[in-house]
């Protein structure tokens, strides 16, 4: 009996510690800390924030950024025209800036590109153009969509932008070839960023020349002829006065001479219309929307690039305001941009000799409405000076200060095309008397020729050389060369520069003699850049 009664107290008293000792395990685990709210959940990020991270694509944070063309494909009806090796499409470059809410896009279109064309040679435009810039923004809702004037772009997640023009055909050039957004067909581009490797360098091997062709003319030296290449073409053009042709005339005719890459020949046109043959010695080419462009002393004569028959003739209408008379240019230069030539320095008055005010001007002659007004006064006179246009700038190098004598010069003058009042003036190692000026993209080649003279002002010699300036830093560097000089006066008379390649006229005072030929023999040399 008393072992029962036992061993019912010892479950009792059991059971009384189980329940205590769940109550506390239940206590304890009540106060244990709980996780804290924080307030955060998977929310998606806004548009704002989607906006600026497309933003932080396109530009440092908000910092003009650099891109260039990777792939650019041109359709035009059923055609599919893989452009991306274009001359005119290599040359371009897009700078992106801004924010969100204040986008900017500068597009340095370089040669422009024939959106209407059906082959690619069509494609192949020797057109200059001068930046444009817009603003660009969001379409809509998009974090990814963007419009400017000319592009819709699109960003992809992964930073490839892809740029496309397309347009109704409302924008056509001056001789009727449909360019730029205006075409009718569509190019779609991807862009890359432009990196400091990608930018031209000059060659630091020095140019090795070598023959490339001859020619016969008498008027070469002292008669200041012009050159030029053309990309589309792949063939350079030389023109001058040549008097070996003249008959009863005081003034050769004009004669225009086309050198063919493809297969190394010539062939040429002789303008002989006796009503603009006083059209002065000096000539000066360019091409301007695959048209040649030969501005001479009086008149502006445009060619079809085939040499095809007579040019357009017009006068250029300039007229000197210190002597209210008609302004025969010589020894002057020429660049160009959009439809527009301007005239570097030169320039006289027949009656008033050869030093007038004019030779600091430079005159911007419009190729639409034909006619001349003043862009620029240099801070001093200039003869033998040429120059080019890169981004905008035009740059103008060396020449002299007066007319065939010995005042070399080594500026290089920079001059901005929206402000021509704003004139830097930079200088080269050397002086010249002459300057042969041509671009390749970042790139300008300044081949030149310095007269000496000596105690008595008599000619004792020339000096010919080449230099880069890189617009990048404004640098220019000297660049060897293997044009010998036998006798002192040898020199370059003129340079063309296209599709990587420098031509020069080099050689003296005078041609070879050429038998049973009423011309001297005169040589082109060419050289690689890259």
């Amino acid at each position: 009996m008393k072992k029962g009664l036992l061993n019912v107290f010892m479950k009792r008293n059991l059971l009384h510690i189980f329940a205590i000792t769940l109550l506390i395990w239940s206590c304890s685990s009540d106060d244990s800390p709980q996780p804290i709210p924080t307030g955060k959940t998977d929310e998606k990020p806004t548009l704002s924030e989607l906006q600026g991270e497309t933003m932080g694509k396109l530009t440092e944070n908000g910092k003009p950024t650099v891109w260039k063309i990777e792939t650019a494909q041109l359709s035009a009806g059923s055609e599919i025209l893989d452009v991306t090796s274009n001359f005119n499409v290599a040359d371009d470059e897009f700078i992106f800036s801004g924010s969100v809410s204040n986008g900017s896009l500068e597009w340095r279109r370089g040669h422009d590109l024939n959106m209407s064309a059906s082959s690619m040679d069509e494609t192949l435009l020797d057109y200059y153009r001068s930046p444009k810039s817009s603003a660009f923004s969001f379409v809509g809702e998009s974090s990814s969509d963007l419009v400017s004037d000319d592009f819709d772009i699109n960003v992809a997640p992964d930073g490839t932008i892809t740029a496309t023009i397309s347009g109704s055909g409302s924008d056509t050039s001056k001789n009727g070839t449909v360019t730029g957004k205006g075409g009718i067909g569509e190019l779609v581009m991807t862009l890359v960023k432009k990196n400091p490797d990608d930018y031209k360098a000059p060659p630091t091997g020095g140019l090795q020349f070598s023959e490339a062709f001859r020619f016969g003319s008498t008027s070469i030296e002292g008669y200041s002829p012009g050159m030029i290449g053309s990309n589309s073409d792949n063939s350079f053009f030389l023109v001058n006065r040549e008097d070996a042709l003249k008959e009863n005339e005081a003034w050769g005719p004009e004669r225009v001479i086309k050198f063919n890459i493809d297969d190394f020949s010539q062939e040429e046109y002789v303008y002989t219309n006796p009503e603009f043959l006083d059209n002065g010695a000096s000539k000066q080419l360019h091409v301007v929307n695959n048209e040649l462009i030969a501005f001479g002393g009086r008149y502006v004569n445009t060619y079809d690039l085939d040499l095809s028959g007579d040019p357009t003739t017009v006068p250029h209408g300039l007229v000197s305001e210190e002597f209210d008379s008609e302004i025969m240019f010589t020894r002057f230069g020429i660049a160009v941009q959009d439809d527009n030539v301007y005239v570097i320095g030169g320039g006289f008055v027949p009656s008033e000799g050869f030093d007038t005010k004019e030779a600091r001007n430079i005159y911007k002659w419009d190729l639409e409405t034909m006619t001349p007004t003043l862009f620029a006064s240099l801070p001093e006179r200039r003869y033998g000076a040429r120059g080019t246009i890169v981004n905008n700038k035009m740059y103008v190098f060396g020449g002299s200060l007066g007319f065939y004598d010995d005042t070399p010069t080594n500026t290089i003058y920079v001059i901005d095309m929206d402000n021509p009042k704003d004139i830097q003036t930079l200088a080269m190692p050397k002086k010249l008397s002459f300057s042969f000026v041509q671009k390749h993209q970042n790139l300008i080649y300044v081949a030149g020729t310095t007269l000496q003279f000596d105690t008595e002002g008599n000619p004792s010699g020339r000096e010919s050389t080449i230099h880069v300036f890189d617009t990048q830093d404004n640098s220019i560097t000297e660049i060897s060369h293997n044009l010998n000089n036998p006798d002192g006066f040898h020199s370059i008379h003129q340079m063309a520069l296209f599709n990587g390649k420098m031509f020069v006229i080099y050689g003296g005072m005078q041609g070879e003699e050429l038998p049973n030929s009423i011309y001297d023999e005169w040589f082109i040399y060419g050289a690689d850049l890259e």
